[in-house]
């Protein structure tokens, strides 16, 4: 892993403007019908995923949706998440209140702790995008959404990618967002600290500092060249060059 030149990628404006606009405004081709994952967030964003989520379904895109869910006991370990994480229940019940059916609210099992009664591992954006890639491995899939707050967008699209370039999966996954419910200057909650008092647009600094972070670990994100490479792909009918080093910029 070279992290000067991860952090370089990121750092590149026209890099970062193409692919904020690719994945905000992301085409998904006719006739893909596939499953569609609602990446958990911040308290107060809840329905502009749901939202989105409905959409793709009630369209005929969707096959299903996928929530994230917390292994038992996950809150008593973790107990300050509470004051600021969205997912599973939150987003079950507004997709509920927007007539999707409870057969196709499914659920993404995140890790439990190693001994009964033990510490499970932290969820974040990483950690989910790991255990939706095994997913779409097992269950052999070819294509599914990626559904995400706008702000959050950029980085769990490119975590997910990055998670499919690792394990060397042909598989192609589309961005989908929806428009935010509320207004961009309302006041927020942000995740980590459960800090109020600010507005949501603040939220961009800290989403810029997470795609910049290096981690050290099986996390770090790949460098933005691998993102557009991972698109162009995509979209054509070729084989995907899977880098040697998917974090080495060439």
């Amino acid at each position: 892993m070279a992290p000067e030149q991860t952090l370089k990628s990121w750092d590149n404006p026209k890099l970062l403007f193409a692919l904020a606009v690719a994945t905000a405004n992301d085409t998904k081709p006719k006739g893909v019908i596939a499953p569609a994952y609602l990446v958990a967030n911040n308290k107060g964003l809840e329905e502009t995923i749901t939202r989105a989520g409905s959409e793709l379904y009630k369209s005929g895109r969707a096959s299903f949706l996928l929530v994230d869910a917390v292994p038992e006991g996950y809150f008593d370990h973790y107990p300050n998440t509470t004051l600021w994480w969205a997912g599973h229940e939150e987003f079950r019940d507004l997709l509920k209140k927007d007539n999707v059916p409870s057969v196709d609210i499914r659920s993404l099992e995140n890790p439990p702790a190693d001994v009964p009664g033990g510490k499970p591992p932290l969820i974040h954006t990483a950690s989910e995008a790991e255990e939706i890639v095994k997913l779409a491995e097992r269950e052999k899939w070819t294509d599914f959404f990626v559904v995400a707050h706008p702000m959050h967008m950029l980085r769990a699209f490119a975590l997910v990618v990055t998670f499919l370039v690792l394990r060397r999966l042909s598989v192609r996954v589309y961005a989908h967002t929806g428009p935010q419910v509320s207004g961009w200057c309302s006041e927020a909650i942000f995740n980590q600290d459960g800090r109020t008092g600010m507005i949501l647009c603040d939220g961009t600094d800290g989403e810029l500092a997470r795609l910049r972070k290096i981690y050290g670990n099986r996390f770090d994100i790949c460098p933005a060249e691998t993102v557009i490479a991972y698109l162009k792909w995509r979209d054509s009918n070729g084989k995907f060059p899977f880098p040697a080093n998917p974090f080495r910029v060439e």
